[in-house]
């Protein structure tokens, strides 16, 4: 990553989709969604005025962005309401940075970016459907085995999560009562902070 100006950067498309990994991908299709999105999600935090009333600020997380149809640099920008809480994220953001350059497997940050949102809630369980967990995880086919999926995605995400970030998760699988024997219906996360 190179910055092009101020507060402009740009970094290598494939070096950004390889730092994702996302390594099978040879366009930009994924990363231009992925782009679009930060667009479009707002940050959302108190905002101090010069006469000492504070506003609700809700800026976007990119102010822009430009992305090559082939090979090439990506460019983005981030807002000037956004720029001074960069130094401090923990003022806006749920997610430690610091964890997330730690995990090796993206199957891990991605349940890590979905189980903190939950870890400082009243009810800190996330209950999902095995069938939107697979599509979650892309990996295993709707048919794969359960014992597939526990064993190359779910245990080794939560020993990485334990591991390397400022929660604490535990999986609970829970029984499909309408299925035939024991098959597994949805997966009960429980999430808690902890002093890393």
């Amino acid at each position: 990553m190179a910055r092009v100006g101020i507060w402009v950067f740009e970094a290598r498309a494939v070096d950004v989709r390889a730092a994702i990994g996302w390594t099978s991908d040879s366009d930009n299709r994924r990363l231009r969604d992925s782009l679009k999105r930060l667009a479009t999600t707002l940050v959302r935090f108190e905002r101090l005025q010069k006469d000492g009333s504070v506003n609700d600020a809700m800026p976007p997380l990119l102010s822009g962005a430009s992305l090559p149809r082939g090979a090439g640099f990506i460019e983005w920008e981030l807002p000037a309401m956004v720029r001074p809480h960069l130094a401090a994220p923990s003022v806006w953001t749920r997610l430690d940075l610091g964890a997330c350059t730690r995990f090796s497997s993206r199957y891990a940050l991605a349940l890590y970016e979905h189980l903190s949102l939950k870890a400082a809630t009243r009810h800190p369980v996330r209950q999902v459907g095995i069938n939107e967990f697979r599509a979650f995880s892309r990996r295993i086919s709707a048919n794969g085995s359960w014992n597939e999926l526990w064993r190359g995605i779910v245990e080794p995400a939560l020993m990485e999560i334990n591991e390397c970030a400022p929660i604490t998760a535990t999986c609970n699988p829970i029984r499909d009562p309408a299925g035939r024997g024991r098959r597994i219906g949805c997966l009960a996360f429980r999430v808690a902070r902890c002093g890393r």
